[in-house]
């Protein structure tokens, strides 16, 4: 693996919850209590996806299908999306969100929302999430999409 990211090139697929890759991932990212969740198994209506490039995964998305509070029918909940440092800013991201929305989609999901980490890049995260078009939920830290 060189470094180098191009969109094409990463491959898209399932994970399970004992995954020791996705596990791994997130712990080297600081995320055990997250890592500890998912080593305990997925529940009812979630569900995981995978990047990987060169058979090495680079990021992950962890999203829930819920009946929530929406009248308007299920909710997908992005629960953690995660990419590699070094395989950023090559269309990963952005693919794996796309691939839970359209999975969303196929479930009757009308609404797919996710809320900042309090810490994260907030700036940088607004940007990414604005583009693929996320927007401002009902609180200050929430983005929602319609699908």
């Amino acid at each position: 693996m060189n470094g180098f990211y191009p969109e094409a090139e990463a491959d898209l697929g399932e994970l399970a919850a004992d995954d020791s890759e996705a596990i791994s991932l997130l712990r080297l990212h600081g995320l055990a209590r997250t890592a500890d969740d998912l080593a305990a198994g997925l529940r009812e209506g979630e569900w995981l996806t995978g990047a990987r490039v060169d058979g090495r995964l680079v990021g992950l998305i962890w999203a829930r299908l819920t009946l929530c509070s929406d009248p308007n029918g299920p909710v997908v909940l992005i629960q953690q999306v995660l990419v590699k440092k070094s395989a950023r800013r090559h269309g990963i991201g952005r693919r794996l969100v796309n691939s839970v929305l359209d999975g969303g989609r196929s479930r009757g999901a009308r609404l797919a929302t996710l809320r900042m980490h309090p810490q994260s890049q907030r700036a940088q995260h607004l940007a990414f999430y604005g583009s693929i078009g996320f927007v401002a939920g009902p609180e200050d830290d929430v983005l929602d999409i319609a699908l």
